[in-house]
């Protein structure tokens, strides 16, 4: 879970800009790339998906986590608007949550670094 803790923080959150209280992650610094840095962090955001394969996640879990990271690369499609939401809509912040609160139900998630 460490793994996933750390890509979670450096897509979303890693970075604090000067002037606005909101952190940001290289998923919101690459997305200022058109179409190339989306799709790039969507790649990443896709291995956390992977992981929650792994470690059992059901598919209702799995197709909510792939909807977050769907309508996150659809958001930063669009010019201005898509860079102003990635400060708002962290999916992979939301996928490693579904993902723990999943296998805590399940008692799969026994420590830190169980995945």
């Amino acid at each position: 879970m460490r793994r996933l803790d750390n890509l979670e923080r450096w897509l979303d959150r890693q970075f604090y800009v000067p002037g606005i209280r909101m952190p940001v992650g290289v998923d919101g610094i690459v997305g200022l790339l058109p179409v190339v840095g989306d799709t790039a962090t969507a790649a990443l955001s896709a291995y956390i998906v992977w992981e929650a394969h792994k470690a059992g996640a059901d598919g209702s879990v799995k197709a909510r986590m792939l909807g977050n990271i769907a309508l996150d690369y659809l958001i930063g499609l669009v010019p201005v608007i898509g860079w102003v939401g990635d400060f708002f809509h962290k999916a992979n912040t939301k996928n490693v949550r579904l993902l723990k609160r999943h296998l805590a139900e399940r008692g799969r998630l026994a420590g830190p670094a169980e995945l």
